[in-house]
């Protein structure tokens, strides 16, 4: 698909800077509150990323995990390669996974739904990802709020961003997903890239008080959405 195809260009041209584009204290402190999420819903035993880019939350992942990755740019899992030694990694599309029904423990998806630009896209993405996690298994879908409004400028400035990219809704996420499983969704996360390292120290406990916040949460930079697919 023409979509995929720019995405898979874009990043093939960006993967030597990619990791350089956000600042490392930034990239560490979501990293962090990342895994502490997915420790939290069921993070175990065989895990994939979907969209895994440079592969920076799978090296972080516990070692007990056996961790998969998938990443449409091929110059992007070179270099997941390199940090993750022990993953196993596929080259291809996330709209048709290559792995087989019930086959991940728990599967994520981290800022990725709204490169996929269409509906018919992140849907069949979405329905894939489902598909391979097992039955009692979990997948956390992470992706930008659009009633977030700092969203709209980054994304004009970001280079990982082309100019194409498509919000997506919470409803559109959940409404993807089979409705016998287990749905709960988050607001989290205040941080923006052009914080000080020194703000992030005592960040973490006014940031979880603004998520905990009715209304004031809705405007939270992400939505995280949590499936257990019941079995």
């Amino acid at each position: 698909m023409r979509e995929e195809q720019g995405q898979k260009d874009h990043y093939n041209l960006i993967a030597h800077q990619y990791d350089e584009t956000i600042p490392k204290h930034i990239v560490d402190y979501l990293r962090n509150r990342r895994i502490e999420i997915f420790k939290k819903y069921g993070l175990r035993g065989k895990v994939l990323d979907v969209g895994c880019g440079t592969g920076e939350i799978l090296r972080s992942l516990p070692d007990s995990t056996e961790k998969f990755g998938i990443d449409i740019s091929e110059e992007m899992v070179e270099t997941a390669k390199k940090k993750v030694p022990g993953a196993s990694f596929e080259i291809g599309s996330i709209t048709n996974l290559p792995y087989k029904d019930n086959e991940f423990d728990f599967v994520y998806t981290v800022a990725v739904l709204h490169h996929l630009i269409t509906k018919n896209n992140v849907k069949k993405t979405l329905k894939e990802i489902y598909r391979v996690t097992k039955l009692g298994g979990v997948a956390v879908i992470w992706d930008h709020n659009p009633l977030n409004p700092y969203w709209k400028i980054l994304m004009k400035k970001a280079p990982q961003d082309k100019g194409d990219e498509r919000l997506v809704g919470l409803k559109e996420i959940i409404d993807a997903f089979d409705k016998s499983s287990d749905i709960k969704f988050l607001r989290l996360t205040f941080t923006a890239d052009f914080f000080p390292n020194f703000i992030l120290k005592g960040w973490s406990i006014f940031e979880k008080m603004l998520e905990n916040a009715p209304l004031i949460n809705k405007l939270a930079a992400h939505n995280v959405i949590i499936v257990r697919k019941n079995v």
